[in-house]
């Protein structure tokens, strides 16, 4: 699976079956995608995503290219469940995570939109192996999460896969 930086506050999720683009804007280049899925409520620029069958834009149960998708409601928000070649994933912003802490399971990886400080017990609730973070505090996030500047990994993408997921918590940020 890779995920990739497309701009400050979107980014694409690619598996062997589907990809998605979250939250495209303005000033991103083109991309394909197989469905668009939304954190924000403000206007998306559709016009940077090619061949999308299908938004995803709120709670409920979706499936696209074999990628089983849950969204679960908090507040004005939506935070997705993916299971993406295997593994689970949970993709949304730190200040919807917050509400719904007691609501979120386990999960291998989460790939958040860090748009609040991030509070440690939210992350160990979901206990992922890889945090993937993004977004305009993203590097106060992954300091908060107790890691050194040595041990974070920052990149414009991301690949892993089931097999090569770190033992303990592993953080990287999409700069």
């Amino acid at each position: 699976m890779d995920v990739t930086l497309l701009s400050e506050n979107s980014i694409k999720i690619k598996g062997k079956k589907a990809a998605f683009i979250v939250d495209p804007e303005k000033g991103m280049q083109k991309n394909n995608a197989d469905a668009i899925i939304l954190l924000k409520k403000d206007s998306p620029d559709l016009t940077r995503v090619d061949d999308y069958r299908v938004i995803i834009d709120g709670p409920g149960e979706y499936e696209v290219g074999r990628v089983k998708i849950s969204g679960i409601k908090s507040g004005e928000d939506t935070v997705y469940s993916l299971i993406v070649d295997n593994v689970e994933v949970l993709l949304g912003k730190v200040s919807a995570l917050a509400n719904i802490a007691d609501k979120i399971q386990e999960h291998k990886v989460a790939i958040l939109d860090v748009d609040l400080e991030i509070k440690e017990s939210v992350i160990t609730a979901v206990e992922p192996r890889l945090a993937i973070l993004y977004g305009e505090k993203a590097s106060e996030g992954a300091k908060t999460l107790g890691k050194d500047e040595s041990s974070i990994q920052r990149a414009k993408k991301i690949s892993f896969n089931e097999d090569k997921l770190p033992e303990e918590m592993g953080v990287a940020v999409l700069s």
